[in-house]
């Protein structure tokens, strides 16, 4: 596989700082759904045990371009944060109608929190989205071998699990559908811890211990089986790691070690480092990054939408212009 080291440093102030994909939406209206994108909201894609044993319903929302195709869709997952304690699908309801918009289906999905089912409960989930997608392909109107996932903080760390161990099946679980593969083409992981075996003091391993248990010893063997870096092979698709180097909860040197393990593996890595940025990125920049690099690997239009979006934005008078510097 064609690998390629890439870590792009992007200085951006001012204007910029708006929220992005990933921030939990205010209360208020429901998000505005364009007349060419079909919204539907609170479908199921699998039953799962949550507190107590008992079944629920696992539901993910999908948009998608409401005009008929010639061809089929890409198709995009994104996977809310919240710390595997809260969170909900609805904070990436605007950011799947403008993927639908560029000529994708996306789908936002709930999983199990850790309140009601530790690790590996939130990955079987993931996986068995990816399979959804996969094995109603057809009903969907999608291509099953171009699905790409993206998630901030808790949810970039599903979706880079998600893409390095597609090919382990110890992490697959039992949820329906099955008989079809989770794998996904591409993966963008946005503030996402990697290696927890390097949280195992101070507060962000208490902050973890309803995903992976508060015994330590537990904590210890649970802290390599849940880490993405544990999984990583050269048949692992492409990722796009974005994270701020002054992230105060899940530190850059994450990404700095994540990104180098994949390039030794011979996978194809992209790495933007957001200078001064914490762990709440707020960069509407970054969406073009995001939607160029689905865009290269799934086939859609998701990069013309955010420009567009982008240069419709406010700009203050006295607003800096951004400075990018890429180191190859």
């Amino acid at each position: 596989m064609r690998h390629v080291g890439t870590t792009v440093l992007i200085v951006v102030v001012g204007w910029f700082n708006q929220p992005v994909v990933g921030q939990q939406p205010e209360s208020g209206p429901g998000p505005h759904v364009p007349d060419s994108i079909v919204l539907l909201r609170d479908v199921v894609y699998s039953h799962a045990p949550g507190a107590n044993g008992r079944m629920i319903e696992l539901k993910l929302d999908a948009a998608s371009p409401k005009q008929s195709q010639d061809k089929l869709l890409p198709a995009v997952i994104f996977v809310h944060g919240g710390g595997f304690r809260g969170g909900s699908k609805d904070a990436g309801i605007p950011l799947v109608i403008a993927f639908a918009q560029g000529g994708y289906l996306a789908v936002t999905i709930d999983y199990r929190l850790a309140g009601a089912a530790g690790f590996p409960a939130a990955v079987h989930d993931c996986k068995a989205a990816v399979r959804f997608l996969r094995a109603n392909a057809k009903e969907l109107g999608i291509d099953p071998w171009r699905i790409g996932i993206v998630g901030p903080s808790a949810g970039g760390y599903l979706s880079a699990l998600i893409g390095t161990s597609g090919n382990d099946g110890a992490l697959e679980g039992e949820l329906e559908p099955s008989g079809v593969s989770s794998t996904v083409q591409c993966v963008v992981d946005i503030s996402g811890p990697i290696d927890f075996t390097r949280f195992e003091d101070g507060v962000r391993r208490e902050y973890l211990t309803l995903w992976l248990g508060d015994d330590l010893q537990e904590y210890k063997r649970r802290a390599k089986e849940a880490s993405p870096l544990t999984y990583i092979d050269d048949a692992d698709p492409p990722f796009l790691l974005i994270h701020g180097t002054a992230d105060e909860i899940v530190p850059v040197e994450q990404a700095e070690l994540f990104n180098a393990a994949l390039i030794d593996a011979g996978v194809e890595t992209e790495y933007l480092a957001v200078e001064g940025a914490g762990h709440a990125l707020r960069r509407p920049q970054l969406l073009v990054e995001m939607g160029v690099f689905f865009d290269r690997h799934l086939g859609g239009r998701a990069a013309a939408v955010f420009r567009k979006r982008l240069d419709h934005q406010p700009k203050p008078t006295d607003a800096p212009t951004p400075a990018m510097k890429r180191d190859r």
